[in-house]
């Protein structure tokens, strides 16, 4: 167990909340340039609530694991159902839906293989925080796929090189979503843009079963370096 692993990744979280609130400038010159609608100023308001929650999540993961108990529930993204440990009902903005606090397989493999200790499960709910949030009540509810319409490429991969530039759009009603791999040559490299609510996987793959809610989505990373 590494002590300081906690407070690494509580560093990275609020230096990653900083880089956000200073990109969120930009997002609002976005937003700005389209056609005002209520789910623009919804989306302004959702980030928020987001950000203020998202900090809070953070400094009380600690202490959430001591709530956990055994439960049956979805695991490893949705792709199995098992006994693991869960929070209660009661804290369910604070759990992934669609994992228990032993984290998806990449996490068990990958990132923190003593996934089942204390630790685990403690930077788990950090790199996930209020996670059950944007799923459930920041989240966009619709009926039907078909009422998505959509343009551009829904596969957008922030590491492919022949990605940058391209970009895809989707509107749900007052729901929307923009995601772009933008060029910007002075820094020679590329930058991943994804803000509004998560509509591509529902494009992607329109056969679904998961429950029509698109999570909100705010997203700015580095991409590909533009050097050739």
């Amino acid at each position: 167990m590494k002590l300081l692993d906690y407070p690494v990744m509580l560093f990275a979280r609020t230096l990653l909340l900083v880089l956000y609130l200073c990109a969120l400038p930009f997002v609002l010159l976005y937003l700005g340039s389209t056609p005002q609608s209520n789910g623009r100023l919804r989306y302004l308001a959702y980030l928020l609530v987001n950000f203020t929650f998202d900090v809070f999540a953070t400094l009380i993961a600690p202490i959430l694991p001591l709530f956990a108990t055994v439960q049956l529930g979805n695991s490893d993204n949705n792709n199995a159902r098992l006994y693991e440990p869960r929070l209660p009902k009661w804290l369910s903005w604070f759990q992934t839906p669609d994992n228990s606090l032993y984290g998806d397989k990449g996490w068990q493999t990958v990132h923190y293989p003593a996934y089942k200790s204390y630790l685990g499960q403690v930077l788990w709910l950090v790199r996930n925080s209020a996670y059950g949030l944007i799923c459930g009540p920041l989240s966009a509810k619709f009926d039907r796929i078909g009422d998505i319409a959509s343009v551009g490429n829904p596969r957008l991969d922030k590491r492919n090189p022949d990605h940058a530039g391209q970009s895809f759009t989707a509107q749900c009603g007052d729901y929307f979503q923009w995601m772009k791999i933008v060029r910007v040559p002075m820094l020679k490299r590329s930058f991943y843009v994804n803000i509004g609510w998560l509509f591509d996987p529902f494009v992607e793959n329109p056969q679904t079963t998961n429950a029509y809610r698109a999570p909100l989505k705010f997203s700015i990373k580095p991409g590909v370096s533009l050097e050739a």
